[in-house]
């Protein structure tokens, strides 16, 4: 779910249950800050990562580390998906102002000229 508020979480799902708590993840944002969170769905193969404040007008990763294993098996994730139990899942997310075409986190001529210039040509 994303909105002009910006994105208050995001649900992972995974091929099997797996199990895991908070520490099990990082989310920092483009200067490397981490950001508050809170996780869910242990046991399942659904995680919900709650942000302590929805995600606004700049990049964020967020890491699931491969200490995240699977109810069946007690196998870490494969998060680098290279078909072996093993490695840290990687998730790059951004957020924007739709009409913020130039990504400046300003909405202003600049931006209307570029939409301008893209639809002329795009006929």
């Amino acid at each position: 779910h994303c909105d002009l508020n910006g994105l208050p979480n995001i649900r992972l799902i995974w091929s099997e249950p797996v199990v895991f708590d908070s520490s099990d993840f990082e989310v920092r944002d483009s200067q490397n800050n981490l950001i508050a969170f809170a996780a869910s769905g242990s046991g399942s193969p659904f995680m919900l990562v709650s942000f302590g404040q929805p995600l606004q007008y700049d990049t964020f990763t967020v890491t699931v580390f491969d200490s995240v294993f699977a109810v069946g098996n007690s196998f870490p994730i494969d998060g680098d998906d290279d078909g072996l139990s093993g490695g840290n899942a990687v998730i790059e997310l951004e957020h924007r102002k739709r009409a913020d075409l130039n990504n400046d986190n300003q909405q202003n001529l600049f931006d209307f000229g570029l939409f301008s210039f893209d639809w002329l040509w795009s006929k």
